[in-house]
């Protein structure tokens, strides 16, 4: 049976009052969710996760793409707010606030993705003009008509204003992915989008609030994993930082299921100050008191706020290990291939590159004793006159595509002499170079059902190189040929 609840997660705006109803809807769409019958595997593995890795950390870049959704009002923000709203991201990310470095550092960051999903060259910032850019309060009515493809990069749609005029943004959430992959993604109203341009004097901090739900964290005050005295924990020890444990009264089980945030036991609506206030729960250790952790970017009071936390990064962890494993690197991407050449040399071990489209503006150099593992899922996009080389003794599995970039050509993969080999199966493609596969005198090549698409040269094979196999390979020429050069047909030799 497929779900068509799905959990809203929404940051309101600033409010003094705390006498208010509740103004986020996340609970109660996520209560309607499990109320239907709905299971999550997401929270299902997330706990024997954490507990199996509790020193874990790890460095991921996650390509961006931002949908400016405008009726040509101030709604249509400039690439400059853009750029400063992901930079702000990545400093408070980082445990940098207003320059001072005095938060938890994630080791996770944004970029603005340089490939569309079509292999075109892109800033990351995708206008769309719209009748009426006022939407509602649900993701799954409008989102999925903007998003790239949800496993590759994080959607974020900036819009004039929601139906709702209180409402800051809104997220989805794995749990509601599980539902249903198209509501995957955040909104956020232009004005409340970073701190400069439209939003200049904004407080609110929405991008990293909402990218927290969208890696799995809820509100400090979640109570839907709570007993019957709301979100405070029992009263056993088991609510203390250092009890982190798989018994159902544990704090990875509760609350917001982090250990290191303390139980909170109050509505979701600011204070309007940063005062230090009780969190509302009580805690059977006379040395350790609960506080509301306002510093906290999953609260709702934005001036305060100053980190995340080591268990809130675990979780994040978990979500980009184990559920957005296809979204993130390890390394930061070429931004343009305008930019200086950056060079990147493997030189021991086996590496496999990650998957997604990825623009390489420098030479790839595999050395001696190397192995690098280009994947079926991984399009690496050369700049112009850019190389794969294959030194001596190296050796380059190929599943994936290597191409160019969005103008010129490559040169092509070098594979340079003695014990230097490239081994290439299907679907591996090589397209768009001016020698497609350079086979050095000793060097070696073995290619079964490859395609060579639009090389100037398919492959240049050297006096005492050896070809190995060439077995149902493709060598192809259509109107995109775009080659300056006359071309030489499949193979030749020198």
């Amino acid at each position: 049976m497929k779900y068509f609840l799905f959990l809203i997660v929404i940051l309101i705006s600033t409010n003094s009052s705390r006498s208010q109803n509740a103004i986020c809807a996340f609970d109660d769409f996520y209560a309607q969710m499990m109320g239907s019958g709905g299971s999550s595997d997401y929270e299902d593995n997330s706990i024997q996760w954490i507990l199996d890795n509790p020193n874990f950390t790890g460095t991921y870049y996650i390509p961006t793409v931002v949908h400016i959704l405008h009726d040509n009002g101030p709604e249509n923000i400039s690439d400059t707010q853009v750029q400063d709203a992901i930079d702000q991201a990545n400093e408070q990310l980082s445990g940098i606030n207003n320059g001072i470095n005095n938060g938890h550092n994630t080791n996770i960051q944004l970029y603005l993705a340089t490939i569309d999903p079509y292999g075109n060259c892109t800033n990351g910032i995708n206008r769309v003009q719209v009748n009426d850019p006022v939407f509602p309060r649900e993701l799954d009515t409008w989102l999925s008509n903007y998003t790239w493809p949800v496993d590759k990069y994080f959607n974020v749609a900036v819009i004039k204003e929601f139906s709702s005029s209180s409402l800051v943004g809104i997220s989805s959430h794995p749990t509601t992915v599980e539902m249903d992959a198209d509501t995957d993604g955040n909104a956020i109203r232009h004005y409340n989008f970073g701190n400069s341009g439209t939003a200049l004097g904004n407080t609110e901090n929405a991008l990293v609030h909402e990218f927290g739900h969208y890696l799995g964290l809820y509100h400090l005050n979640w109570k839907q994993f709570g007993l019957p005295n709301d979100n405070c924990l029992p009263c056993t020890g088991t609510n203390l930082p250092d009890n982190a444990n798989d018994e159902v009264g544990s704090c990875l089980h509760l609350g917001d299921r982090i250990c290191d945030t303390d139980p909170v036991n109050w509505p979701s609506i600011p204070f309007g100050n940063c005062d230090i206030d009780n969190s509302g729960c009580e805690t059977c250790d006379s040395s350790y008191d609960f506080n509301f952790p306002k510093d906290n970017y999953m609260s709702y009071d934005a001036p305060c706020h100053v980190t995340y936390t080591q268990g809130q990064s675990l979780r994040m962890y978990y979500t980009l290990e184990e559920f957005r494993p296809n979204l993130w690197s390890t390394f930061l991407p070429s931004s343009s291939c305008d930019g200086p050449s950056l060079d990147v040399t493997y030189s021991s071990n086996v590496f496999d590159y990650p998957s997604g489209v990825h623009l390489i503006n420098g030479n790839i150099r595999v050395n001696n004793g190397a192995t690098l593992n280009i994947p079926q899922d991984a399009t690496l996009r050369f700049c112009n006159g850019k190389k794969l080389i294959i030194e001596q003794g190296a050796t380059v599995n190929l599943n994936g595509t290597l191409t160019n970039a969005c103008d010129g050509y490559w040169e092509g993969i070098e594979i340079k002499g003695a014990g230097s080999r490239l081994i290439a199966n299907d679907p591996a493609t090589i397209q768009n170079s001016n020698i497609g596969v350079d086979v050095n005198s000793g060097g070696k090549i073995e290619a079964v059902s490859t395609s060579f698409l639009n090389n100037t040269v398919s492959l240049q094979i050297g006096a005492i190189a050896e070809v190995c196999e060439l077995t149902d390979c493709q060598f192809l020429l259509n109107s995109d040929y775009a080659g300056s050069n006359f071309f030489h047909n499949d193979v030749r030799n020198y």
